[in-house]
C-alpha cells in the first residue's frame, strides 16, 4: 500500500503545492503463493512496490483527481511503463495496463473502502490496483468513458479474484 498520497503536500519539495491532498492510498494485493518470496524483504524486492511507484508517478505529476473521476466513471485505467517480473502482462507496446476501482469488499465497482473517516468530503479511500492482461487492457480502452473498466471489474468480482493481481493470471475475456 502506498503511504503518503493522503498526506499534505511537502512545500519544501513542491513550490506550487495545492491546498488539497489526494485523500487516498493505493494497494496491490497478491496471493502469497504467487510470489517467489513472500517475506517482507521478498515483497519489497518484488514487482509489487514497482506497480505502486509507477502508478503514483502516473497520478501525482498531473495531479489527477482520482476520487472525483472514480465518482464519475467508477473505474479508471492507466498505462504504465514495463515492470520486471510482469512481462507476461505487457501490452504490444511493452507497457502495463492497470485498472483501479475494483473494491476490496462489496459487489459494486467504484465502492472504495474508507480508511479514515473525516468529514464527508474528505475521507481517505483505499483504492486497489489490478494489473490487466493485454487483451483486458485493449478491451478497457476500446470505448471512451469507464464502462469497459466497470464491465471488467464486475467480471473480476463474479469470478472471485476481484482486485488481486499476479503475473500469470488468466484473462477474464
Amino acid at each position: 500500500v502506498t503511504d503518503g498520497l493522503s498526506d499534505d503536500w511537502d512545500r519544501t519539495l513542491h513550490d506550487d503545492a495545492p491546498d488539497w491532498t489526494f485523500d487516498f492510498e493505493v494497494g496491490v494485493e497478491v496471493p502469497l503463493d504467487q510470489l517467489e518470496d513472500s517475506s517482507d524483504q521478498g515483497i519489497a524486492k518484488s514487482w509489487v512496490p514497482q506497480v505502486l511507484w509507477s502508478l503514483t508517478d502516473a497520478i501525482v505529476p498531473d495531479r489527477i483527481d482520482v476520487k472525483g473521476r472514480l465518482g464519475k466513471f467508477d473505474s479508471l485505467t492507466f498505462e504504465l511503463d514495463p515492470i520486471e517480473g510482469l512481462e507476461a502482462l505487457q501490452t504490444k507496446r511493452k507497457t502495463l495496463g492497470v485498472l483501479i476501482g475494483v473494491p476490496l469488499i462489496g459487489d459494486a465497482v467504484g465502492s472504495e473502502a474508507i480508511l479514515v473517516p473525516r468529514d464527508e468530503a474528505n475521507t481517505i479511500w483505499l483504492i486497489t490496483a489490478k494489473v490487466l492482461t493485454p487483451d483486458e487492457f485493449d478491451y478497457a480502452l476500446s470505448v471512451k468513458g469507464g464502462e469497459r473498466g466497470v464491465e471488467l471489474g464486475n467480471a473480476f468480482i463474479a469470478r472471485g479474484d476481484r482486485h488481486q493481481t499476479w503475473p500469470n493470471r488468466r484473462s477474464i475475456l
